[in-house]
C-alpha cells in the first residue's frame, strides 16, 4: 500500500464506473473503487444570518435548543458543550429531544459519549469517549504486534477513572470497555496492574 501525504482529489475519471482519480497537482491514479473520508462541516451560514448563536456548529443547550427561544438543531450541524459529534446514533437522539422539546416537552440529554466502529477487511477497530490522552491522563495500553494477529488496546484514565478507549482486533472486552467508559468507571490499581499485564477480563 502506498500512502501519498498531503495529495487532494480534484476529479474523478469514468463513465460506467470510476477508472482513475486526478489530484490537484496534476496527478492520475488508476482506482477500481474512491472512497471519501472527509469529516464534517457544519453549514451555519443561516443560523448566523438570523443572529442565531455559532461557533464550530450552531449552539445549543441540553434540550437541543439554540440562543432563539424556540429554534432548535440537531445532528451534524449542532454543537453541545463544545462539540460537534458527527455520529449517526447521537444524531438520532439529539433529534428526538429537539421534537419533542419543539412540541412543548422537557427531555434533557445526558453527556454523550461518543462510540465507533471500523470494520474492514481482516480489520476491527472501535473507540469511544476520549482516546486521545491529555495531561494529566493515565494511559493503559497493550499491544501484540503479531502480523497473522495484530492486537491493540488502550484505556484512558482520568483521575482513576475510565475516560475512552482503543481496541484493535476482535476482542470480547470491547463490551467491558464500553461500559466502563460510558460509566465514567473507577478503575481501581490493582485491576490497572492486571490490565498492564494484558488481563483485561478482569
Amino acid at each position: 500500500m502506498q500512502v501519498l501525504y498531503r495529495a487532494e482529489s480534484e476529479s474523478l475519471a469514468g463513465a460506467d464506473r470510476v477508472r482513475g482519480v486526478t489530484l490537484k497537482d496534476g496527478r492520475t491514479l488508476r482506482c477500481d473503487v474512491f472512497l471519501a473520508a472527509v469529516g464534517i462541516r457544519p453549514n451555519v451560514e443561516l443560523a448566523r444570518q438570523a443572529g442565531i448563536t455559532v461557533n464550530r456548529g450552531v449552539v445549543v443547550n441540553d434540550r437541543m435548543e439554540t440562543s432563539a427561544p424556540g429554534v432548535f438543531a440537531a445532528g451534524d450541524v449542532a454543537e453541545r458543550g463544545g462539540q460537534v459529534f458527527g455520529l449517526w446514533p447521537i444524531a438520532a437522539k439529539q433529534g428526538e429531544a429537539a421534537a419533542v422539546n419543539a412540541l412543548g416537552g422537557n427531555v434533557e440529554l445526558v453527556s454523550e459519549v461518543p462510540a465507533t466502529i471500523l470494520k474492514g477487511v481482516g480489520l476491527d477497530l472501535f473507540s469511544i469517549g476520549r482516546p486521545a490522552a491529555q495531561p494529566g491522563d493515565q494511559v493503559v495500553v497493550d499491544e501484540d504486534p503479531d502480523p497473522a494477529a495484530p492486537s491493540y488496546r488502550r484505556l484512558v484514565l482520568l483521575g482513576g477513572r475510565a475516560v475512552g478507549g482503543i481496541v484493535l482486533g476482535n476482542h470480547p472486552e470491547v463490551v467491558a470497555a464500553v461500559t466502563a467508559v460510558k460509566n465514567r468507571a473507577e478503575i481501581p490499581p490493582a485491576q490497572i496492574a492486571e490490565l498492564r499485564r494484558g488481563n483485561w477480563g478482569c
